[in-house]
């Protein structure tokens, strides 16, 4: 008799456990697509929310076997490109190729993994997108009412064409890996910040292409 309570009370547990997870992943899909594939992602009558994001390889057996020993490989532009391709949309595509996200590992077979969520558009709070280009300086400055600012990406590179900032454009996959945390050194949690891009700051990701600063931000209370 003790011996099947317990029994009963482990189903029960195991149920609850189980139940528990499912409740905490609800609403959250991940996607993989091996290198020069595309991944379509589609939210119907809702909106997309980028979790995370990486182009690259963190491990073997993945994606075929052959070119796979480097499993330290990162391109640091990933989430930056998924966002801007992605972020609020109903739906997007991806491209996972070198000519998208940068080529962080030469001779590596890769494959592009994200992480997003569908949720309703009120729920994806509105952001204001700042470019500032090489050599300049710009002040973000949040109001009384909303005085921390909050930077939701960064990125000093170049992800489009010659519209932006204009210059010579060698590759429009460039992008500084430690763009987000310099930004968030400057500017995360304070009223106003002043940030410039240059190559002094952020590094030279692309020698010969004229770049800018990519900021996104909120203003928070």
């Amino acid at each position: 008799m003790r011996f099947k309570l317990q029994a009963k009370m482990s189903r029960f547990l195991v149920i609850f456990l189980l139940a528990v997870i499912s409740s905490g992943s609800e609403g959250s899909f991940f996607r993989r697509v091996c290198e020069h594939q595309r991944m379509r992602i589609n939210c119907g009558s809702k909106v997309i929310n980028i979790v995370s994001a990486t182009y690259g390889r963190t491990r073997r057996g993945i994606c075929g076997f052959r070119n796979n020993r480097n499993t330290n490989c990162h391109a640091g532009t990933s989430m930056m490109v998924a966002k801007y391709e992605c972020q609020g949309q109903s739906k997007c595509t991806l491209h996972a190729k070198n000519s998208a996200f940068g080529d962080p590992c030469v001779g590596t077979f890769k494959y592009l993994e994200v992480r997003y969520e569908c949720v309703p558009k009120s729920q994806v709070r509105d952001s204001v997108l700042l470019r500032i280009c090489e050599h300049r300086t710009q002040t973000i400055r949040c109001p009384s009412c909303k005085p921390k600012i909050n930077i939701v990406s960064a990125n000093y590179g170049r992800l489009t064409g010659g519209h932006i900032c204009g210059g010579r454009v060698r590759t429009t996959n460039c992008g500084a890996a430690g763009s987000l945390d310099k930004v968030k050194r400057s500017c995360q949690g304070k009223r106003s910040c002043r940030l410039t891009a240059s190559n002094g700051i952020y590094g030279d990701p692309c020698v010969g292409t004229y770049k800018y600063l990519e900021v996104r931000y909120r203003c928070e209370e």
